[in-house]
């Protein structure tokens, strides 16, 4: 994707700030970037979650507020004296010209290198969500990811790189969903279908955020949504209901106490699965 479109895609993305996710603005990140680095000569390059933040990405709100507290994070190379001053964090590593790009005057990780450098302090449901979100808005491909990977070796987080690669999807639409399909992989459950549409018997059609379709088993997200989007999933679920579905519903105090929601997800599976045939209209 062209750099322009990037920056289009990023200038997009809404801020929202809450316990369990935080989308800074790329504007002000962009002209946050630029105060910090003023005058500043040498080939340094915006990297971990500085970089996220001008591409868009999804952080964990403790994240994103050591870019507030610590400045902006930067690179001046491995040959280079790391650079010291006011608002910036310097750093000393290595990025090759192939892991970065230059969005408004400014030299930046790429967002595949943002997101390996992000693995070494970010925690897996968190890594999940930003590389899905990055994947879904096409700023980067699993392809890029898995030569990053396997150039890293050793380096700090790509153990937990490796971990959560293989996880990596197209099309979840919320980074609570992504953090919620984490936890359930993780505790070793069959990975649901994402946002699977549904087909009603009145030919009626339904989506769901995660789902055992041939168990015809739910799993979904709820945030803090207004009154109007509360009532319309409640009519939906209740349709799944009468059809047979079990829908199990997580908040985002299951995303950090998952114990409620994996206990119901390991029940109903059993329940269903037990002499039973996957499920046909």
């Amino acid at each position: 994707m062209a750099v322009e479109s990037v920056v289009g895609v990023a200038h997009a993305c809404l801020m929202t700030r809450g316990r369990d996710q935080l989308f800074v603005d790329p504007e002000h990140a962009a002209n946050s970037v630029a105060d910090a680095l003023e005058g500043v000569r040498g080939d340094v390059v915006v990297c971990g979650p500085s970089a996220a933040a001008l591409w868009g990405m999804p952080l964990p709100p403790g994240v994103a507020a050591r870019i507030r507290t610590d400045g902006v994070v930067v690179s001046s190379g491995p040959k280079a004296a790391v650079l010291r001053r006011k608002g910036v964090h310097g750093h000393s590593l290595d990025v090759p010209e192939g892991h970065s790009a230059v969005l408004n005057g400014v030299r930046v990780t790429s967002p595949a290198r943002t997101w390996l450098d992000c693995a070494a302090f970010m925690a897996p449901d968190h890594l999940l969500a930003m590389g899905d979100w990055a994947l879904n808005h096409e700023l980067m491909k699993l392809s890029e990811i898995s030569g990053l990977v396997t150039w890293a070796r050793r380096r700090r987080g790509v153990v937990r790189a490796r971990q959560v690669l293989p996880w990596l999807r197209v099309g979840a639409e919320s980074p609570q969903e992504s953090r919620l399909r984490w936890i359930v992989v993780a505790d070793q459950l069959p990975e649901p279908s994402i946002n699977p549409e549904i087909v009603l018997p009145n030919q009626r059609l339904v989506r769901l955020d995660l789902a055992y379709v041939a168990f015809r088993i739910g799993l979904e997200f709820d945030g803090d949504w207004h009154v109007g989007t509360q009532r319309h999933d409640e009519e939906r679920r209740r349709l799944l209901t009468a059809c047979g579905w079990k829908v199990i519903v997580a908040d985002k105090e299951d995303l950090h106490n998952p114990a409620r929601v994996l206990r119901e997800v390991h029940q109903a599976l059993k329940d269903r699965r037990v002499g039973a045939r996957p499920i046909k209209w």
